[in-house]
């Protein structure tokens, strides 16, 4: 082949790359390979979101739980910080109070005079326990939003005995209160009935020393000087031999004989009702 031919297949090639130049050929490569690159790019950024997602998830759960496990810890520091609270707190109670102190002279319906209410005979009227001898300590200024306790030598009731039983249904309660001293039956029964309040009853065939929980009121306008009172209330007897309806009966006649003796009467200053 002679070199003037050589030169015009040389001119022929680089005609047809001019051509191909022209004919967008290495545009065409240009736009593949940004595809190419785009398509990577968009795989790529969703696995990093992917893998984002997934570890953010198990990082919230993380969280989540930790903070959980942390509310659960304090919940019970909390309680048992309360618990320990509670302790100390009714120790604490018992180191301050106010204390009714009485003689432990023995009472009877007839030693104390009791009289019928006059609205309801099968229950006295609220009289003063008698005062002791020395006149000291029954006296005190008593919280009546606080437990109060009565502490009892004794505290016996029994049916009626031969021939008594045949006609006495009946069995006497005593209940008591701390009132103002200067109070009158009428008024503590008022004050109760206003205040929703319920006595319980003192009062077993045994002789023995007792205690229980009783209600402490305060009546304005009166002095705050307070005292233990005491009435007397029938209620059915365990073991009459009477087998009827029982009829209840007046509480100066019938009732056998009950006793009582009070020790003290403590108020508990620091300790809820």
């Amino acid at each position: 082949m002679t070199e003037l031919e050589n030169i015009g297949k040389l001119a022929a090639t680089a005609s047809e790359l001019l051509n191909a130049i022209r004919g967008g050929e290495i545009a065409n490569m240009k736009a593949e390979h940004t595809q190419t690159l785009e398509e990577f790019v968009t795989a790529y950024n969703a696995k990093i979101n992917e893998f984002t997602q997934q570890k953010g998830e198990a990082l919230n759960q993380f969280n989540q739980e930790k903070a959980e496990a942390f509310a659960a810890a304090d919940s019970q520091l909390q309680s048992r910080r309360a618990a320990v609270d509670a302790v100390l707190g009714d120790l604490a109670g018992h180191v301050e109070h106010r204390i009714h102190y009485y003689d432990g002279i023995l009472h009877t319906k007839v030693s104390l005079g009791l009289k019928a209410d006059p609205s309801d005979e099968t229950v006295s009227e609220w009289v003063r326990v008698p005062f002791p001898s020395d006149e000291l300590g029954f006296l005190n200024y008593s919280l009546i939003s606080k437990k109060t306790m009565i502490y009892l030598k004794r505290a016996s009731s029994n049916d009626g005995g031969y021939p008594d039983y045949n006609v006495d249904q009946s069995n006497t309660k005593f209940q008591f209160i701390i009132a103002n001293s200067a109070a009158t039956s009428e008024q503590i029964n008022q004050k109760v009935d206003s205040d929703g309040l319920s006595n319980r009853y003192f009062g077993s065939w045994s002789s023995i020393a007792t205690s229980g929980e009783i209600n402490c009121i305060h009546i304005n306008g009166l002095h705050p000087y307070q005292c233990l009172w005491v009435r007397a209330v029938n209620v059915k007897a365990e073991n009459s031999a009477y087998k009827g309806p029982y009829i209840p009966q007046n509480v100066e006649q019938y009732g056998g004989f009950p006793t009582f003796a009070v020790d003290k009467v403590i108020n508990y200053a620091r300790i809820a009702k």
